[in-house]
C-alpha cells in the first residue's frame, strides 16, 4: 500500500491509501481515515519537591526544586512561602509550564514549609561592682540581627551581697530570634570608709590594772 497523509506534533490528521506497489492489483476504492496525536506526559519521577524547615533569614522562604532535574522544555514556579516563625506550616504549590505544545503540563507538586528560630549572640558587658546596698545586673547587646529587625534582650537575674552572681537572658522580644546565654559577675566587698576614726596616744598611772581608754576612740558617724 502506498499511504499519504499524516503528522508528528499534536493534531489531528488525515491518511489516504492511493497506491499499490503491484501492478497486478488494482484498488477498488480509495480510502481515508482521520486520526489524532495528543500530547505526551513528560517523565517527572526524578523531580523531588519535599517540605523543608529553613531558619529564618528576613525574607520569604519555601522548598526548592533542582531545575537541572526537570525535563528540556519545562519551568517551575511557585504559588506562596513563609516569612517568619508566626506564619506556621505553610503548604507551597509548584506549578509547571511546558514551552513544548507535544506535552502536557506536568500536574502540580505540593510540599510545607516551616520558618525556625535564628540564633543571635549574646555579648555581655565585662562589669563587676562594689558592695553598696543596691541590686546590680549586667546589660547584653544582641550580635546577628538581620537588616533592620528590632530585637531586645529581657534579662533575669541580680545581686546585692558581695560574691559571685549570675546574669541570663530569659527573652527576646522578636519572636524570629533566640538566645540561650548566661554570665557571671562579681559583687566585690566594700572598703569602711575610715577616715573620720581618731585613736590618739594617751599616759596613765600605774594602778596593778588593764587600763584603756576607749572613748578616746572616736568611730565618727557610720
Amino acid at each position: 500500500l502506498t499511504i499519504s497523509g499524516g503528522g508528528i506534533d499534536v493534531g489531528q490528521y488525515d491518511i489516504t491509501i492511493v497506491g499499490l506497489n503491484n501492478e497486478n492489483y488494482v484498488l477498488e476504492s480509495y480510502d481515508s481515515i482521520t486520526y489524532t496525536i495528543i500530547p505526551a506526559e513528560y517523565d517527572m519521577s526524578n523531580v523531588k519537591f519535599e517540605n523543608a524547615e529553613l531558619v529564618y533569614n528576613g525574607q520569604m522562604q519555601r522548598p526548592s526544586i533542582d531545575v537541572n532535574k526537570l525535563p528540556e522544555g519545562v519551568s517551575v514556579s511557585y504559588s506562596d512561602g513563609a516569612t517568619n516563625v508566626s506564619d506556621g506550616t505553610v503548604t507551597v504549590t509548584a506549578t509547571f509550564t511546558s514551552s513544548d505544545s507535544n506535552y502536557n503540563n506536568p500536574k502540580p507538586m505540593r510540599a510545607t514549609v516551616k520558618i525556625l528560630q535564628k540564633e543571635v549572640t549574646v555579648i555581655w558587658e565585662e562589669k563587676s561592682f562594689v558592695y553598696d546596698g543596691q541590686k546590680h545586673s549586667l546589660q547584653a547587646s544582641l550580635d546577628g540581627i538581620i537588616g533592620s529587625d528590632s530585637c531586645t534582650a529581657t534579662i533575669s537575674g541580680y545581686g546585692i551581697d558581695a560574691g559571685i552572681h549570675e546574669c541570663k537572658v530569659e527573652l527576646l522580644s522578636n519572636p524570629n530570634y533566640y538566645a540561650n546565654s548566661t554570665k557571671e559577675f562579681e559583687i566585690t566587698k566594700a572598703d569602711y570608709d575610715m577616715s573620720s576614726i581618731t585613736f590618739t596616744d594617751q599616759v596613765f598611772t600605774y594602778n596593778g590594772k588593764l587600763q584603756q581608754k576607749m572613748n578616746d576612740i572616736n568611730l565618727g558617724q557610720q
